[in-house]
């Protein structure tokens, strides 16, 4: 999640033998579930911004398996709001580092 942009450079930078911490422990993806990973960042760039992160709506998610003629919504929609969840979580920290905590000044 933390360097989406970078990969192409990073993976690159690993082609020539360059030791890349960022791309040694980037998690293997079973191909089986790259239309759930494709799907996740097509959805993410549609997410609703203001005051903070917010969860990605149903009928976005629901859209898009109907667009995509997804066999076993149930199971595709329960992976998306997992990755989703784990997403927000990540970025309510990010914020937090960046911001400090509001209630305590830090």
């Amino acid at each position: 999640m933390e360097w989406g942009s970078y990969a192409e450079f990073l993976e690159k930078r690993a082609a020539k033998g360059k030791r890349t911490a960022a791309i040694e422990s980037k998690p293997d993806l079973h191909a089986d579930l790259y239309i759930v990973w494709r799907a996740f960042g097509e959805l993410h760039r549609s997410r609703q911004t203001g005051f903070g992160p917010s969860p990605l709506s149903v009928q976005d998610i629901t859209a898009w398996l109907d667009l995509h003629d997804i066999d076993d919504k149930a199971e595709f929609f329960e992976l998306i709001q997992a990755m989703d969840e784990t997403w927000l979580i990540w970025a309510i920290e990010q914020s937090k580092g960046k911001h400090g905590n509001a209630t305590t000044g830090n």
